[in-house]
């Protein structure tokens, strides 16, 4: 999206992963977040926002 004009922006819906126990209606639980469900941060997510964000404005200006 930073490359594509016609986008003004986007975000990460989600800080921390499902319950383990899973969702009240239908127990969906899988990992959607930067954090874990004891709030320990995946490497692997953080590396990869850290690295777009330090490109971004760059991208989006098109240096």
């Amino acid at each position: 999206m930073a490359d594509h004009p016609n986008f003004v922006g986007a975000h990460w819906f989600q800080l921390a992963d499902q319950a383990i126990t899973g969702r009240p209606r239908d127990g969906e639980n899988y990992n959607i977040g930067f954090l874990n469900v004891v709030d320990a941060p995946y490497p692997e997510m953080v590396n990869a926002a850290q690295g777009l964000h330090r490109e971004l404005y760059r991208r989006r200006l098109g240096q």
